[in-house]
C-alpha cells in the first residue's frame, strides 16, 4: 500500500488532514466507510472523522476491540466500528439532503455569513462530468463531499448504525428456519 499526500506548500499550511479513501460493498453500493486506515504501524484518521476532531478541539482517539467488531473512542463517545474500521453511514433518505451553497453565491458575496456560521462546512463540487457521485441505498448519485457530510452528522448526532459481524451467519440460519 502505498499513499498520496497534499503537495508541500499545502500539507506545511495545513492544520491537520485525512484520508478520502472510500469503497462500495460487493454490490456496488456506498453504505460504510473507513474512519481509519493504518499504516506504517500508525493510524490516520479520514477526512471526516478528521474534520470533526478538529472541529470539537479533540486531539486524540482511542481504538478499542470489542464484541461487535472495533469501538473508537472520541472523548466520552464510543464510535462502533466493524472488525475493519469501517463506519457503517446512516446516509440521508432519498429527498433528504444537507443545506447547500453554490460557488457562484459565495464569490459573488451574497452568501450571508450567519448561514455558514458556526457550523462545519465542506467544499466539494457537483458538476456531472467530474464523476464524483456515489451511489447509496437511497441515492443512485449521492455526491462524494455528501458522504463526507453525512459522516460528520453521524458523529454530531451520535445517531450510529451497526451490523454484528456474525450478522450475515444469523441472516442465513433465519433464512434456512423459514
Amino acid at each position: 500500500m502505498n499513499i498520496d499526500c497534499n503537495v508541500p506548500a499545502i500539507q506545511t499550511k495545513a492544520g491537520a488532514s485525512g484520508f478520502i479513501n472510500t469503497a462500495p460493498d460487493n454490490d456496488g453500493i456506498y453504505r460504510r466507510t473507513p474512519l481509519l486506515i493504518e499504516y506504517k504501524g500508525r493510524y490516520y484518521p479520514s477526512l471526516a472523522l478528521q474534520t470533526f476532531l478538529t472541529a470539537k478541539a479533540i486531539d486524540n482517539f482511542v481504538l478499542m476491540p470489542n464484541e461487535m467488531g472495533l469501538t473508537l473512542r472520541l472523548g466520552k463517545m464510543a464510535v462502533p466500528l466493524d472488525k475493519a474500521g469501517n463506519l457503517l453511514v446512516r446516509l440521508p433518505a432519498q429527498g433528504q439532503s444537507f443545506e447547500k451553497v453554490s460557488a457562484v453565491q459565495l464569490l459573488s458575496g451574497n452568501l450571508d455569513p450567519n448561514l455558514i456560521k458556526g457550523k462545519i462546512v465542506f467544499v466539494g463540487f457537483s458538476a456531472a462530468g467530474l464523476h464524483e457521485v456515489r451511489p447509496t441505498p437511497y441515492e443512485p448519485q449521492f455526491l462524494g463531499v455528501g458522504l463526507h457530510a453525512a459522516i460528520v452528522d453521524n458523529l454530531e448526532r451520535q445517531d450510529f448504525l451497526q451490523r454484528p459481524d456474525q450478522a450475515l451467519v444469523m441472516e442465513i440460519a433465519s433464512a434456512a428456519l423459514v
